[in-house]
């Protein structure tokens, strides 16, 4: 597993899968004006419009009521909810949350469900992606209906997206970057993460001494699993995970395994955890080690998007969930250590 002290990055992949197919950044909201429906609370429906419909205001899943009509065979990019952002470039990184459906209304992709938004160059996406969104601003809600030539053509995105598709695309623009910025951002990026690696590499091994009481001090608790998944809870190191072929699992799910017997933790204090995954069909990795080189941080317990709002250090907690390949993914942190106070600074800035 990479060095990335990036605890989010680890626990949330949210891959965009529309490859093949500077400006100021901002990551507000802004208020503007609004063509949007209501608070969607209804099922998808059919409807006689010539355009698919959608509910829901920007930040929120949508609903999109497809058409029964016959498909556009141009490019559509409609402003439903007008932020006042930062006009996109073509050559900028957005940031957007998104919903995407077939025009016949089968979901295929999106990233609400995933609870965290997605990071991709412009000009790395489908045609329809690039086109539609230039121009568009930051904080824009988006109606994009992609036409076959634009999006994945006659071959299609297999299973999900059969050839010949119409795309049908609801997007909330949350943020975009020039390549110059990002540039700058990484180089910087780079320094605080060697030397934060280098003073981790002093303070591993407190740190991790400090995890390993806390965790085999702890409350060792028996919940129940989903079915075709296990969890051997080692309190001395990384937990092993096995999850049956046969395993199914349709909603994240979190599951305390170990309560810790450390000082409590509140939102607003950065920790240091260690991570330990698998996926269905792939092999376990873990951040596990005694030196502590590969301690992830996380930054606010909130961050988890778990029911657990405090909780000791020591804690382990499961996050079970589907991955967009539809196989099933379990995480499992261990939270070890509050950031000591010589790495506090080192932090990449909040988003």
């Amino acid at each position: 597993m990479k060095k990335v002290h990036l605890l989010v990055g680890v626990l949330v992949t949210a891959s965009l899968a529309l490859s093949s197919c500077g400006s100021a950044s901002s990551s507000n909201t802004p208020e503007g004006k609004s063509a949007e429906k209501p608070a969607a609370t209804a099922s998808p429906t059919p409807t006689q419009d010539a355009l698919p419909v959608v509910e829901g205001k920007y930040g929120e899943k949508p609903v999109i009521h497809p058409s029964l009509k016959e498909a556009p065979k141009e490019l559509i990019s409609k402003v439903l909810h007008e932020g006042n952002g930062a006009v996109v470039k073509p050559t900028d990184s957005v940031t957007v949350n998104y919903y995407g459906q077939l025009w016949d209304g089968k979901y295929f992709d999106g990233s609400f469900d995933r609870g965290a938004p997605a990071t991709f160059p412009l000009n790395g996406v489908i045609k329809g992606w690039t086109e539609g969104l230039t121009g568009k601003k930051v904080g824009d809600r988006v109606l994009l209906v992609v036409p076959p030539e634009m999006g994945y053509g006659e071959k299609g995105s297999p299973p999900t997206i059969p050839g010949n598709s119409t795309l049908v695309f609801v997007v909330d623009i949350v943020k975009a970057e020039s390549a110059e910025d990002i540039a700058k951002g990484q180089e910087e990026a780079q320094k605080r993460a060697i030397e934060f690696g280098e003073k981790l590499r002093k303070l591993g091994p407190k740190i991790v001494a400090n995890g390993k009481k806390y965790l085999s001090e702890g409350e060792k608790l028996t919940p129940e699993l989903p079915k075709g998944i296990s969890i051997d809870n080692n309190l001395s190191g990384a937990p092993k995970i096995t999850i049956d072929k046969n395993a199914k699992i349709s909603e994240i799910t979190f599951v305390e395994l170990v309560k810790g017997k450390g000082p409590e933790v509140k939102s607003g204090q950065p920790l240091l955890c260690n991570v330990t995954g698998r996926t269905q069909d792939g092999e376990q990795m873990s951040t596990w080690t005694d030196n502590g080189e590969q301690l992830q941080f996380l930054r606010d317990i909130k961050e988890l998007k778990s029911p657990y709002q405090s909780f000791p250090l020591g804690t382990r907690i499961a996050r079970i969930s589907p991955s967009s390949q539809g196989k099933t993914l379990v995480m499992v942190l261990d939270c070890m250590d509050f950031v000591p106070d010589e790495l506090k600074g080192l932090l990449p800035p909040q988003k």
